[in-house]
């Protein structure tokens, strides 16, 4: 209906008018959101100059929405729906954020709703995907690390959410670690707190 209005307008126009009703509909904690999300996605892996533009734009809302520790539970969903769609379909839009990503996005694994925690782990499935594909070898043995520690918070505390936020982010990293990439990456005190891990999960 939007795009009617802008029947006769130049594409530049439409493509615009185009981006911020998907940007309104993936905020709406409706069915809608996840089908916008999906059509980011497709934005992203087809898009260049103005769409390429719109999606890194988008891309940085996401990571304000989960940087924000105040944000609505709704920008928290949005945000993971989006670099879910991101992550399947352009790695070189979550490459160059996987640093703050890996940070930001233990704001929507620990949220309060469950299909923003469920969303979010399927979300770092895939960057973990990418990051082990990539060529970061250096950082990747600080993100392991520093996931790991989160993981063992998250399952030392008393709270459901958090609990429950553990183990889904544990069961995503998983799902991508290769054997000889962990083997080669994984520092000593990643070693220990891999050990103290599965101590806390078989107490659980």
């Amino acid at each position: 209906e939007i795009l009617m209005l802008v029947e006769y307008a130049d594409i530049t126009v439409r493509t615009v008018v185009f981006s911020k009703a998907l940007a309104k509909a993936v905020t709406d904690c409706t069915d809608a959101s996840a089908e916008a999300a999906r059509v980011w996605g497709q934005l992203s892996s087809n898009g260049c100059g103005l769409v390429g533009d719109l999606v890194e734009t988008q891309a940085t809302k996401a990571m304000e929405w989960l940087r924000d520790n105040t944000a609505q539970g709704g920008k928290r969903y949005a945000a993971a729906l989006f670099l879910r769609e991101i992550a399947s379909r352009s790695h070189s839009t979550i490459v160059a954020r996987l640093d703050e990503t890996f940070t930001v996005i233990w704001n929507a694994l620990r949220d309060q709703h469950e299909p923003t925690r469920q969303v979010a782990a399927q979300a770092l499935e895939l960057m973990w995907s990418i990051a082990f594909q990539s060529d970061k070898t250096r950082q990747l043995a600080e993100w392991v690390d520093k996931f790991l520690r989160n993981v063992l918070v998250c399952m030392q505390a008393k709270q459901g959410e958090l609990i429950h936020a553990g183990l889904i982010s544990f069961n995503a990293f998983l799902r991508h670690t290769p054997c000889l990439a962990m083997d080669t990456c994984l520092r000593w005190s990643t070693r220990s707190r891999l050990a103290r891990l599965g101590s806390t999960l078989r107490r659980r």
